[in-house]
């Protein structure tokens, strides 16, 4: 399949790396290096980083914003590794 695309015109490949264990990346990256220097085609790899993320719920109170203030977890909210708001200067 590799190949197929490879000759089809493909020159990139986006592996999402948000959801995808570091063995599978590994043979995939093997994989498609190993069919473009078979085809002798120059071929890109992008690697799709998840960037900074925003995750909201529902507050069980209304949370006002003010300008330049820090935000983390609401009261009441607080769970290890997540957050409601972004850690930085709203």
């Amino acid at each position: 399949m590799l190949g197929q695309l490879i000759e089809a015109g493909a020159n990139v490949f986006r592996l999402n790396m948000s959801h995808s264990k570091h063995d599978w990346v590994r043979e995939v990256v093997f994989r498609i290096r190993r069919k473009a220097a078979e085809l002798k085609a120059n071929v890109a790899i992008l690697f799709d980083l998840q960037g900074p993320s925003i995750r909201t719920g529902d507050l069980m109170e209304p949370l006002p914003f003010e300008k330049g203030r820090h935000r983390g977890n609401p009261p009441g909210h607080s769970q290890a590794g997540t957050s409601f708001f972004h850690h930085g200067k709203l």
